[in-house]
């Protein structure tokens, strides 16, 4: 007999109550099976630091959908927007990775001192996602990437471990934006001019960037 049937004089029978079906869980940043796929670094503020066979140089700079690829002093493949891509391996745990590629030219109008560089980055990482709230989460992650290219005639290739800790912000379900604080160091990397004569670079770069995902 149900709950709310009659009895064989008429009269109602209050039995157990139905159960209820489980309420789903709110969507939630980090939970296991999702995907995320971004833009990193879109703008954000950068120092840089060089040093290359025994010259040093500091930079600090802004970049708006761009990168400080450009030549002299500017140099910073760091800067370089990525677009990523991270799997949540278990609740909060993330493995993932990102690819870049810029190019800057700057014609002077035939006076002469033309230049132009590029870069390409490559890159591989794991993270841990921590919930502040329903709506906040810090992402740290470190990772290792490499990348090469040339600044006017000479060419680079360099090999970055990078350490930062994004603040996700969730306005709604499955979009988020990134405030990202990170620090780059090169590991090894050196550059070739044209007479084939080879020098160390270093790399250093301090920055707090934005970038944009989506979560599915």
């Amino acid at each position: 007999m149900g709950y709310g049937d009659e009895d064989a004089y008429g009269e109602h029978v209050h039995g157990p109550e139905p159960e209820l079906a489980p309420k789903p869980r709110a969507w939630r940043f980090g939970d296991r099976g999702q995907v995320a796929v971004g833009v990193e670094r879109l703008f954000g503020w950068h120092f840089r630091s060089t040093r290359n066979g025994g010259r040093e140089a500091t930079a600090t700079s802004f970049a708006l959908l761009t990168s400080n690829t450009a030549t002299g002093q500017a140099f910073n493949p760091q800067s370089v927007p990525r677009v990523s891509l991270d799997g949540f391996i278990v609740d909060g745990f993330t493995l993932g990775g990102a690819v870049g590629f810029a190019s800057t030219s700057i014609d002077n109008g035939g006076t002469g001192g033309d230049s132009s560089a590029n870069t390409t980055l490559l890159l591989g990482r794991a993270g841990l996602v921590a919930a502040l709230g329903e709506r906040t989460a810090l992402w740290p992650r470190g990772s290792i990437s490499v990348c090469w290219g040339n600044v006017e005639f000479i060419s680079y290739s360099l090999t970055v471990l990078t350490l930062e800790a994004p603040l996700v912000l969730s306005p709604t379900p499955h979009l988020a934006v990134l405030i990202v604080p990170a620090y780059d160091v090169s590991v090894g990397g050196g550059t070739e001019d044209p007479s084939g004569v080879d020098s160390d670079l270093f790399l250093s770069d301090l920055s707090l960037t934005v970038g944009v995902l989506g979560a599915f």
